[in-house]
């Protein structure tokens, strides 16, 4: 019988279960709305929701990938071939948190912008 390793089973765990799902608006009606040009309040209400979803959504990434560099952190020092696996990891997971902080900012600023101009329509 062959044995599956027990990193390997946690891992898969890990990602299937810290997966996170996403309530986000039809992207198709939204693309459409941005490509014709967000007009009326309503439209300019609509895409500061989408926007704010989008922000929410790199948050919750954020969330995630703190996480998990706390966790890469308090692990034994994993050394494969000269690669340090768990500081390869915890610089993964700050690269992507960086990312998703200026994707959450920008997403928020849109957010923002469409609102005020709905408002001031």
């Amino acid at each position: 019988m062959r044995k599956i390793p027990f990193l390997g089973i946690l891992l898969c765990s890990t990602f299937i279960i810290s997966t996170p799902v996403f309530a986000e608006p039809p992207e198709s009606s939204i693309v459409q709305l941005i490509t014709q040009m967000a007009d009326s309040p309503a439209d300019h209400k609509a895409l500061s929701e989408y926007y704010q979803a989008k922000a929410d959504g790199a948050r919750e990434e954020i969330a995630l990938h703190k996480s998990m560099q706390i966790s890469y952190g308090r692990r034994a020092n994993i050394k494969s071939k000269g690669v340090d696996f768990n500081s390869s990891m915890q610089k993964h997971c700050a690269s992507l948190i960086a990312s998703f902080e200026t994707a959450a900012s920008d997403y928020e600023s849109l957010a923002k912008l469409h609102m005020q101009k709905g408002m001031h329509h």
